[in-house]
Order: structure tokens, then C-alpha cells, then sequence
């Protein structure tokens, strides 16, 4: 062979690497694939072409760099990164955002602490780290941005700079979208059975078998699944909504519908993406009854009236997840998985059920502090399935300065209803307040009810006997029996912790008893809140609060203590003392109100995922009578701050605040801690 024809041989390598080069800019994206849908395939869409064009960065591990010399310890690199501006018209949000994701996933952030050992390792994190920062421009929509870097070092100055350009070029949009479907595995339907049109809401009625058979595949596009020609082409938004599009297969039928792939095209004249998807819709089902395949400690039954799809109904995956997240809510089950079974003669699957108990008896002791009651102890002991029907048994002993008490409670749901729920308390307490000296038994047998979606009533029985030590009186034994009445409307997004939405709740209780004297009165409260999300994500919010109560019927000398309003604590006027707000004795100590007004407001502010801190004001004042005339005069106002550490089960807060009004013998500062917001 000739020293010439050598090359040669080389000729056909080097072709393809330029041709290679001259792709770099591509029109159309390659094939991304998966085998089944859901958000840890559709990651896999991104892991199987890292540099795709749509790229979702992640926070990686701390890499292992790796160093073929060491250096003594003199000659290591120390730098710090400087991010320039862009030149781009569109900098404000959009840079914070692509230089708060770089900042968390590039190498030259992760190990800023540790100086480099040569200059080929620094150098090695500045590529790493523009690699990461092109996949940031292409993931939040720039895919002709550049990032570009360099490192300068100035003479007499030991660090060195690392700089860091981001160009972001023009903002790609969504463009055109489509679904293709794959019918090779489609099961044909049988000939002259009917098509069944696709479901409108889950409460259709059974079919007939007759059209049991499976209807052509569903028309569903990206459209449908929220898919909006000229928003951004956020890398997570397209990538959501291809998994979007096989849930809403999976709720009109077709469980095991999967996204065999995901094509996505690049319009670089109108700066545009275009997708296109190709859906595999596997069998065609209607859903049947539950089946619990296990036998374990909750009674079957108890576990039907979990149900929420109606037998014969098209498959709506939807409607099985959200009975598998009612399971886990109940707080009985360790584990829960579901399958599907075989079609039967009605062309409908069965629902199998495999559980697996949680231990139901728990036993617990705390030493606590309560705002109002001061230290004390707390000893509790809980069945929460007592006769398999997920019915709760708890007994309960809190001990505190000057409150002794023994509680013990029951609830047993789906009571004669699915809807329903038995509620039995009893209760021997013993308390030294300001305003009074307890000592009592009380008994009550109510039937809580959902009313609708929001709206829940409850409905008691209660009697209550002991004997009363006013300050200004002898000790007298008292008996009171009442038939409370209670509607609660929740609106809001979370029970201890709400960023949208209101509440309302009104009471109405007509008592009868014999307090020195008897009486009959009716014993009424309105309670209201509304928060409002003033950022996104809840990260600030205003919560306001307005409360009022009356009593009618008799005049509140005649009543127990126990049935007056009072005011002041942590439950409602912060900044003074619990029971301390109101009409006063002789002796110039809380003596209870016919009524009572309260308003409050917050700032709630959430900086991270587990602190935050709010501002609030509160006011009010408890009246000797009912009169609407007098409600806002001679308000008392409280103000303060407090803090916020947020935990799985609800924020715990400590709120510090002062009287803005205050009497002569208010304390300068009150703290108050607890569970959940304070409204």
C-alpha cells in the first residue's frame, strides 16, 4: 500500500464526523421511548438522551472528581464563580430562575468549598458546568441560548475567578401537538355489539351485556391534557404533559395504556416546538366489585364503604387512586396494593384489594407546655380498630398546674349510613381558673353527618353535673343538659394549615339546668376565616378571622361559669391572659359574658419548607348582654409576632404578643404555643 492510499482509509471517519458536526443544529428531535406511563417513566424519557432537547436538570450527588496527581497542599486552587448578565431583553425572572437552578446543580457551585487540586481538575469543572448550564437554557425554553466561561486570575490575588456568561437568545413557544395511536395490540370489538360512548362523570349507570364490548380508543390529544400553543416550552411542562395524556387514557377505560414514544420537533424560523406521541392503548375494562383477596384485622365491610366508583362504570383510574389514598387515611392500613381482575360474563373486572394492618394500639406519654394552663403531663392510650370497623377508642389524661382531667372518647364510623359517624365523650375534670373553682362529670352522644362535599352537621346529646366555687359565692352543685347543634362549611386547602379558601362554622346549643336557680337559654357562635394567597406556593399569606356569640334566655349571673363567653388566650385574643378579657367581679377578677365579638388578621410568611414566621393583630371584647349596638366598642387589641417550624403532621407555632390596649394589671408580653395555626 502506498504512503497516499493510508489516508484513505481515514476518509470515510472523517466524513461522518463532519457530518456529525453539521447536525449539531437539529431540526428534529430524536425518538425518546418508554415502555409504560407515569412520572418515573417520563423521567426516564430525559435519562435515556441526556443531551436531548429537553432537558430537566437535576440536583445531582457530590461528584467524585477524580485527580491523576496530588498536589501539595500550597498549590491548591481557590475560586469563586461570577455569573455576568445577560445581554437579552428578557432577563428579569427568567435569569433568577436558570442562575438559581445553575447554582445548585453545576460542580463549580456543589464544590465551591473545596479548592481545586490543579488546574486541569478546575478546568474540568468549568466544562461540567457550562454542559449543565446549556441543558438549564434548553429545559426552560432556550434552545439557541449559549453559556459560555472563563477563568481569570489577577496578579497578586491568590483566588481565582471563575466567569460565567449566559446568553439566553430567543424564548421558544409551543407549537403544534399530536397523538398517534398504535392499534396492533387493540383488541377488535365483536361484531354488532354497539360502541359505548366515553363517560361524562363516574356515576354512569351498569351497562348492558351487550355493551360490555371494548369502543374504539378514546379521541384524546395534549390539547385535552392541557397542552397551549404559545406558552413557553418549559421542559417540565412538556414532559408532565405526555404523562398527562396516558392518566386521561387510564380514566376513560384503559388502565394499562402506555406512551410508546415521545417525538418532539424543533421550528427554529418560528421559534417553535412541536410534539408529537404515540399512545399504545392496551384492553378496554369496566370496573366491578371490590375483592379483598387478604383476611386481616378491618372488616371487608368496612372497607366497601371506601368505594367510590359505581359497578359497571368505564374504568377510571382516577377513581381507584383515590380510594388507595382513603385507605392510607384512615391510619389502619401498612400497605395497600391493588390489581386488576379477569373480565367476567358482564364484561366488567373486579377490583382486587391486598392490605396489610398497621399496629392499632398505641400508648403514649408527654410533658408539655400549654399557653393557658402552664406545664403539665399527658398520658394517652389508643385502639384505632376496636371491633374491626375502624372504630377509635382513646383514653386520655392531661395533668397541668391547675387542671386535672380524664377524657375518654369514641367514634365509630359508617353508623347506620356511609355518611355517618357516632361520636361518645365522657369527661371528669377538676380546674382552678381565675373566674372559678370546677369540679365536674360530663357525658355526650352526638351523630356527626357529611352533608356534602363541604359541609359537615353534627348533632349531641350532653349532661354535665358537678359543683361551682365563684369568688363572690358559696359552692354550689350545678346539672345542665343541652342538644348542641353544629354546621361546619370547610372550603379551605388544609386543616392545620391553610393557604386558600374559608370556613364557617355556627353553633346553636339551647341548654336547660339549675344553677342556684333554673334556666333555659340558648347559647349561639359564629366563627368565619377566609386566607388569601398573596404569592405562589402559599410562601405568604393573609388570614383573617371574625367571631360572635350570644346568650339568650336568661342573664349570665344565673348561668354556670362554664356556659359564659370569656376572652384573652391563644384560641382568641392574643397578648392577654387566658379568660382575662370581659366583664369583671367585685374583686375585680374575669367573671364571663352573655357575648362576645373577636377579629383578627395575619401575615403568614413561609421562606423554606420547614420555617416561616407571621405578623398579627388581634381584637375583641365579651359583653354582659346580647346587643349589636355595643359590638366594637371599647375593643381590646393584642399584636404581636411569632414563628412558624412547618412538620409533616401541621406547623408547629410559638406566637409572642403584647396587649395594645392595655389595663393596669395586663403582663407586658404573652407566648402561646401549639399545633397548627392559630385560625
Amino acid at each position: 500500500m502506498t504512503p497516499l492510499a493510508r489516508p484513505l482509509h481515514f476518509l470515510p471517519l472523517i466524513l461522518l464526523l463532519a457530518l456529525a458536526a453539521c447536525g449539531r443544529v437539529n431540526e428534529e428531535f430524536p425518538s425518546l421511548s418508554r415502555e409504560e406511563s407515569g412520572p418515573a417513566q417520563v423521567e426516564s424519557l430525559v435519562k435515556n438522551d441526556p443531551a436531548g432537547p429537553i432537558p430537566r436538570p437535576q440536583v445531582p450527588s457530590l461528584p467524585q472528581e477524580e485527580s491523576s496527581q496530588i498536589t501539595p497542599p500550597g498549590e491548591k486552587i481557590p475560586y469563586r464563580v461570577q455569573v455576568n448578565p445577560p445581554t437579552s431583553p428578557e432577563e428579569p425572572q427568567e435569569l433568577k430562575d436558570i442562575k438559581s437552578l445553575f447554582e445548585k446543580t453545576a460542580d463549580l457551585y456543589i464544590l465551591a468549598e473545596k479548592p481545586a487540586l490543579s488546574q486541569m481538575t478546575l478546568t474540568r469543572r468549568l466544562r461540567s458546568s457550562l454542559t449543565k448550564g446549556q441543558d438549564i437554557l434548553k429545559s426552560a425554553g432556550y434552545y439557541e441560548g449559549q453559556v459560555t466561561g472563563w477563568m481569570e486570575k489577577k496578579e497578586g490575588v491568590e483566588e481565582t475567578v471563575v466567569v460565567i456568561n449566559f446568553q439566553l437568545g430567543p424564548l421558544y413557544h409551543l407549537g403544534l401537538s399530536q397523538v398517534r395511536v398504535n392499534l396492533e395490540s387493540q383488541p377488535e370489538p365483536t361484531a354488532g355489539q354497539p360502541t359505548p360512548p366515553a363517560p361524562d362523570s363516574p356515576k354512569q349507570a351498569a351497562p348492558s351485556p351487550e355493551a360490555s364490548a371494548p369502543p374504539n380508543p378514546p379521541t384524546v390529544d395534549l390539547v385535552e391534557a392541557g397542552w397551549v400553543s404559545g406558552q413557553p416550552a418549559l421542559a417540565d411542562r412538556v414532559l408532565d404533559l405526555v404523562t398527562a395524556n396516558a392518566t386521561i387514557w387510564a380514566a376513560r377505560g384503559y388502565p394499562h395504556a402506555k406512551t410508546l414514544s415521545a417525538r418532539h420537533f424543533l421550528d427554529p424560523e418560528k421559534k417553535l416546538l412541536n410534539t408529537e406521541v404515540t399512545m399504545e392503548p392496551g384492553f378496554f375494562a369496566r370496573m366491578g366489585p371490590l375483592v379483598v383477596t387478604n383476611e386481616g384485622s378491618v372488616e371487608a365491610g368496612y372497607i366497601q364503604n371506601l368505594v367510590n366508583w359505581k359497578i359497571g362504570q368505564i374504568w377510571n383510574q382516577a377513581l381507584v387512586d383515590s380510594f388507595v389514598a382513603a385507605m392510607f387515611q384512615t391510619g389502619l392500613f401498612k400497605s395497600v396494593e391493588v390489581t386488576i381482575g379477569e373480565e367476567d360474563a358482564q364484561g366488567q373486572r373486579p377490583v382486587l384489594v391486598e392490605t396489610q394492618d398497621t399496629p392499632f394500639r398505641t400508648v403514649s406519654g408527654s410533658v408539655n407546655f400549654d399557653s393557658d394552663f402552664g406545664p403539665g403531663l399527658v398520658l394517652s392510650w389508643e385502639h384505632r380498630n376496636l371491633t374491626g370497623w375502624g372504630d377509635r377508642l382513646r383514653l386520655e389524661l392531661p395533668v397541668w398546674a391547675d387542671l386535672l382531667q380524664f377524657g375518654a372518647s369514641y367514634v365509630r364510623p359508617y353508623f347506620l349510613s356511609r355518611e355517618q359517624s357516632l361520636l361518645l365523650d365522657f369527661s371528669a375534670i377538676k380546674e382552678n381558673a381565675d373566674a372559678y373553682s370546677l369540679s365536674a362529670l360530663s357525658t355526650s352522644a352526638g351523630l356527626e353527618r357529611r352533608l356534602t362535599r363541604h359541609l359537615t352537621g353534627l348533632f349531641q346529646a350532653r349532661l354535665e353535673v358537678g359543683s361551682l366555687k365563684e369568688l363572690d359565692k358559696e359552692e354550689s352543685e350545678y346539672k345542665v343538659a343541652g342538644l348542641p347543634l353544629t354546621f361546619d362549611w370547610d372550603y379551605s386547602d388544609d386543616l392545620l394549615n391553610p393557604t386558600k379558601g374559608s370556613r364557617v362554622k355556627i353553633s346553636l346549643q339551647p341548654y336547660w339546668g339549675d344553677y342556684f336557680e333554673q334556666f333555659e337559654i340558648l347559647k349561639s357562635r359564629l366563627d368565619a376565616s377566609h386566607y388569601f394567597s398573596l404569592l405562589d406556593q402559599g410562601r405568604l399569606i393573609l388570614a383573617l378571622r371574625a367571631a360572635a356569640g350570644g346568650i339568650w334566655g336568661a342573664e349570665r349571673s344565673s348561668l354556670p361559669p362554664t356556659l359564659r363567653f370569656y376572652g384573652g388566650g391563644g384560641g382568641s385574643m392574643r397578648g392577654y391572659e387566658y379568660q382575662s378579657v370581659g366583664p369583671r367581679d367585685e374583686r375585680d377578677k374575669p367573671d364571663g359574658g352573655g357575648a362576645m365579638a373577636e377579629v383578627s388578621g395575619e401575615f403568614r410568611w413561609r421562606w423554606s419548607e420547614t420555617m416561616g414566621a407571621t405578623v398579627f393583630v388581634d381584637g375583641g371584647m365579651v359583653y354582659d348582654r346580647p346587643n349589636f349596638s355595643e359590638v366594637g366598642q371599647s375593643f381590646l387589641w393584642g399584636g404581636g409576632v411569632g414563628f412558624r417550624y412547618y412538620t409533616p403532621i401541621g406547623p408547629f407555632r410559638l406566637d409572642l404578643a403584647t396587649p395594645l390596649t392595655p389595663r393596669s394589671d395586663d403582663a407586658p408580653l404573652q407566648f402561646y404555643l401549639s399545633l397548627g395555626q392559630s385560625f
